[in-house]
């Protein structure tokens, strides 16, 4: 309970600073996450986290996973590796 807490604050925080926005998933991104999980073989989160980006017009990708820096690289997204 006390970590769901804490990760419901920091998540206000961030909110609050303009440091992440929130995005729904709805049936469409759920469907486009499908073409990345196919395309790449990586997880639903992951592909949620790489449409979320492309669907907001992020500026930048963080990542510390390699492998999805790289798939976000090839997905033309400005990725940065902080592994």
């Amino acid at each position: 309970m006390k970590a769901r807490i804490q990760f419901l604050g920091e998540t206000l925080r961030f909110i609050k600073l303009r440091l992440i926005k929130i995005i729904p998933v709805g049936t469409g991104l759920l469907k486009q996450a499908w073409s990345l999980i196919e395309k790449y073989h990586i997880y639903q989160a992951d592909a949620l986290q790489l449409l979320s980006a492309k669907h907001v017009n992020s500026e930048r990708f963080y990542t510390a996973d390699m492998s999805l820096h790289e798939i976000a690289l090839e997905e033309n997204l400005r990725s940065e590796y902080v592994g």
